[in-house]
């Protein structure tokens, strides 16, 4: 792992990560078919513009894609963050562990079945579908970490074989569905933020701030997982207890965020792995460094897909993608190609 190069003062550190969501924010904002200007985005906001058309894509399209940019980035990161902590591996990430086929498999399953729960929306039904299969594959990979001291090298191998196994059951989906489903379930494939409106996002948030709160109270257990589990153990944490519960966390935020935009890459694995490098191992900064990077990252993937295909639907997922390979190799080329591939068993 990277040695970390932390700052004087973590605040200072994450009151410039605001300032730089907050600046891709407003440009994600103005950004678009036609351009919008600040003074108009303010007083759109504030109801005083008189422009209606400004008004309505502000509104009905801009804003609402914006925080679910926010959110789904805030999303992804915490639970990449949390997952390197509880294996102590650099690579771990919702994506890298299978954890987002998981999910896409399980909304696949939803959208194919036309499954409908009385008490539930047809948007929370799709995304307790995929809760409940992401929570399958983080229980088989607790259970795995449990019963073995594997290397990193093999829970990397076991993330791939859980990732290979759902997405040959979504392949499978793809194959029996009509092309209605199909054209719904592509959608999750590549990931989008067209369908994003102001309900998905409060649910969203919602679930980030119950997962903070329940954080918060363990946040001395997450720094402690850091030194090992020897010495964590005798420091009075109960292990399996707080991998089992932060399990569970990470799959209700992967799934969550995955169920209303579909499979999002990278964001996961190069958020924490940055904030790291920064803010060190103190959870109580690392994990909000972890999320504002990673709702910076969403926007910023954002506005490159407006600026790439200007007036038409490009999929976000592929700007991550195409955004984080090449973070991926500096990260490598700057820990001289050792990421992740230590001997170290967990």
């Amino acid at each position: 792992m990277l040695k970390s190069r932390t700052i004087n003062s973590p605040i200072y550190g994450l009151l410039f990560l605001s300032a730089l969501l907050f600046v891709l924010f407003s440009l994600d904002l103005q950004i678009g078919t036609f351009d919008i200007s600040l003074s108009d985005v303010l007083s759109t906001i504030t109801g005083s513009e008189d422009n209606a058309q400004k008004a309505l894509v502000l509104h009905q399209i801009r804003l609402p894609k914006a925080l679910m940019a926010i959110v789904v980035g805030a999303a992804l990161a915490m639970a990449g963050c949390l997952l390197q902590t509880l294996l102590n591996n650099p690579m771990a990430s919702p994506f890298s562990l299978g954890i987002s086929s998981a999910a896409a498999f399980g909304a696949a399953i939803a959208i194919l079945c036309s499954l409908s729960l009385p008490w539930l929306s047809a948007n929370l039904t799709v995304a307790s579908s995929a809760f409940i299969t992401a929570c399958i594959s983080s229980l088989l990979l607790f259970w795995f970490v449990s019963k073995t001291r594997a290397s990193g090298a093999t829970l990397i191998l076991v993330g791939i074989l859980i990732n290979f196994a759902f997405q040959s059951g979504l392949s499978a989906v793809q194959f029996y569905a009509s092309p209605e489903d199909l054209a719904q379930i592509t959608f999750w494939m590549f990931g989008s933020l067209e369908r994003a409106n102001y309900s998905k996002v409060i649910i969203v948030s919602t679930v980030i701030i119950f997962c903070l709160i329940f954080t918060i109270t363990r946040v001395w257990a997450l720094t402690g997982l850091r030194q090992g589990d020897e010495r964590a153990e005798a420091n009075g944490i109960p292990l399996k207890k707080i991998r089992l519960q932060f399990f569970l966390i990470t799959s209700l935020l992967a799934s969550t965020a995955i169920a209303f935009v579909g499979v999002i890459g990278f964001i996961g694995l190069i958020s924490p792995h940055i904030a790291r490098s920064t803010f060190g191992e103190d959870h109580r900064y690392l994990i909000p460094g972890s999320m504002l990077l990673g709702a910076s990252m969403m926007l910023a993937a954002s506005i490159l897909s407006k600026i790439i295909n200007p007036g038409a639907i490009f999929p976000i997922g592929i700007v991550t993608a195409l955004v984080g390979i090449p973070l991926m190799f500096v990260v490598l080329v700057r820990n001289r190609g050792s990421y992740g591939t230590d001997n170290k068993r967990y």
